[in-house]
């Protein structure tokens, strides 16, 4: 057992250093266990080293379990019962024979190969008792005569997949039971005549499956959703497209006929509907049934160009269909116990890098076009955003971006925040503005932001949050929009409009976009804590968690306002600073925040109009 290397010494005394997991290093300031071995005598500190390696092996195996017993007795006696199966093979192949090759049989007499056989069927038999106890004695205190099994446990480990490693304690408790399993084999392979084992399998009474139309309890099942506030008004919107395309393209069936063929049929008919079927000029005035005869007559040039369904759009319906059927379940309308045929239908996101095209990142050469696009540069008017002239406005199209790019913040995380969410902590230099994020995509989401440096000198708790009261919204020329109203919905096609007339707009780059772009920066900074960027982004983890115990608010606040301030725009903005007195409203912010509500409620009603006019 090589444990030298877990020995260190100081003075004249001998430590013990072992490196803790890196699932648990967050729970320690060193990241490593240091124990005095009390000994200045190398040969004692090297055995109180193993005893010592050996107790932490068996705690860590605690709390990193790999399989249970029962799971490991059954991979073994999976190979027992595939090498008996073997056995059967061969025995069939030489008609009995156990010990002879089929080609050494027909070269002897069959008398003599019958007496050979037997003979050596008497001599295994002979050395059965040996070889248990060689068995039993290598299982004992000590190991004794283990090395003799070396090949047969290596072996085996490496047929069922499991590790065999004598230095570690997971290693050894496979190591054993492969060891008992090969005595089991010895035994049950010298059985004169092997019994076939009785098989007893319980009858299940079919069940009687209920006749009703499959959506009857839709409609339950939306209000369910909703008042246990798992769905918002805009997510039930959506999901009520699923029903109606289920129906228009299988039909409206009994539950009795759902099953897994069903499922898949519906997935296929769907993904060769095109992606805009429902809203597009071309295609909405059509049946469903319609659009697919219509793209199924168009010639191959036509198709090729044709943008289809995704298969994320198809697993948004298959999910719906899935809680479906675990709602009927749950509220007793169908027999418990049933497969659900729509979870073999849904198909799993990518990770890692197969994830990686899914959602592009800002690339960084983008940065210099966009953010010296008019916008930033001076405009024609604000009217004419996308034409260079002298005007700067500082309204949600300047500002939001800025949040994305420095912050790593959500769309709807800074579009629908109020001037309350913008709260102080004192620190060592001083009040630190913040911006509190509550109730976004997921439970972890809730953080707190520092605000970045580069948006403070820009002036912008000058322009929107002195002399504004806090249940004011941070933009309220953002007009909520959608059955669940939301400002976001207002900026995200002015963002993609005017990136199209500044030429800055690239397909699958969004504002989701600038999120990726901030964690892949702050992620490639060396001395930047990963808890700090987990709270930053608002992903949960173990050493986010120990991070934010760890300090004091002032303190821990500190730490996240140095990490965000690392994120840099390669861009000169100096010109945009905001050059007036600080923390007093800026002249006339007011008065354009105004002009801006004002102007973006006027366009509302024109949209408005012209959808009445169109209809």
């Amino acid at each position: 057992m090589a444990s030298g290397r877990y020995l260190r010494r100081r003075g004249s005394t001998w430590f013990f250093r072992f490196r803790w997991p890196a699932a648990l290093a967050a729970c320690h300031v060193s990241g490593e266990l240091v124990v005095s071995l009390k000994t200045r005598d190398y040969r004692c500190a090297l055995h109180r080293a193993r005893v010592l390696r050996l107790g932490l092996e068996g705690l860590m195996t605690r709390f990193n379990p790999s399989k249970t017993k029962s799971e490991a007795e059954g991979l073994v006696r999976q190979w027992i019962d595939a090498a008996l199966w073997r056995q059967e093979a061969r025995l069939a192949e030489t008609d009995g024979f156990a010990f002879l090759q089929l080609d050494e049989i027909k070269n002897m007499d069959l008398q003599d190969a019958v007496e050979l056989d037997g003979l050596m069927r008497f001599g295994e038999r002979m050395f059965a008792g040996e070889q248990k106890a060689k068995i039993a004695r290598a299982l004992g205190p000590g190991a004794p005569g283990f090395d003799a099994f070396e090949g047969i446990v290596n072996a085996v480990g490496d047929a069922i997949g499991v590790p065999v490693d004598r230095e570690t304690a997971d290693g050894r408790f496979y190591a054993r039971m492969i060891l008992r399993g090969h005595a089991t084999l010895l035994d049950e392979m010298r059985e004169t005549i092997a019994g076939i084992p009785k098989q007893v399998q319980g009858s299940v009474e079919k069940p009687i499956l209920p006749t009703f139309p499959f959506f009857t309890y839709w409609d339950e099942f939306v209000a369910t959703k909703k008042s246990d506030r798992k769905w918002k008004r805009d997510t039930a919107g959506g999901a009520e497209a699923s029903p109606r395309l289920f129906k228009a393209l299988i039909g409206d069936l009994p539950f009795s006929q759902i099953d897994g063929s069903v499922v898949g049929r519906f997935r296929l008919e769907y993904l060769k509907l095109p992606f805009d079927h429902f809203h597009s000029k071309l295609w909405n005035k059509l049946t469903t049934k319609q659009v697919l005869a219509a793209v199924q007559k168009l010639d191959d040039g036509a198709k090729a160009k044709l943008r289809l369904t995704s298969t994320t759009s198809a697993n948004k319906h298959v999910i719906n269909f899935i809680e479906y059927w675990d709602h009927l379940a749950l509220h007793a309308k169908i027999p418990r116990g049933l497969d659900n045929p729509f979870r073999g239908h849904f198909t799993a996101k990518p990770r890692g890098r197969a994830a990686r095209d899914e959602h592009p990142m800002w690339p960084t050469e983008l940065d210099k076009p966009f953010f010296t696009s008019p916008v930033y540069a001076g405009c024609k008017s604000i009217f004419r955003r996308g034409i260079p002239g002298d005007e700067v406005h500082r309204d949600a199209l300047f500002w939001v971006p800025l949040f994305g790019r420095t912050m790593g913040v959500r769309e709807d995380e800074i579009c629908g925040r109020l001037v309350g969410d913008i709260e102080w902590v004192d620190t060592e230099i001083g009040r630190l503005p913040y911006l509190k994020i509550r109730n976004s995509k997921t439970s972890s989401s809730s953080r707190d932001v520092p605000l970045h440096d580069l948006i403070l000198q820009l002036g912008f708790l000058e322009h929107r949050y002195y002399d504004r009261q806090p249940t004011e919204p941070l933009f309220p020329e953002l007009i909520p929009q959608g059955a669940e109203p939301r400002r976001s919905g207002a900026f995200s096609g002015r963002f993609t409009e005017y990136r199209k007339k500044t030429k800055t707009y690239r397909p699958g780059v969004d504002f989701r976009s600038y999120r990726g772009a901030v964690e892949t920066a702050l992620r490639n900074f060396p001395d930047v804590n990963a808890g700090w960027v987990d709270e930053l982004i608002g992903h949960d983890s173990p050493i986010r968690r120990s991070e934010g115990a760890r300090y004091t608010k002032s303190i821990f606040m500190m730490n996240l306002k140095r990490t965000i301030d690392k994120v840099t725009i390669d861009v000169d903005l100096s010109k945009l600073y905001y050059m007036g007195r600080q923390c007093i409203c800026a002249p006339g912010s007011a008065v354009n925040i105004a002009s801006y509500t004002t102007l973006a409620l006027r366009e509302m009603r024109k949209k408005a109009a012209r959808r009445r006019l169109s209809s």
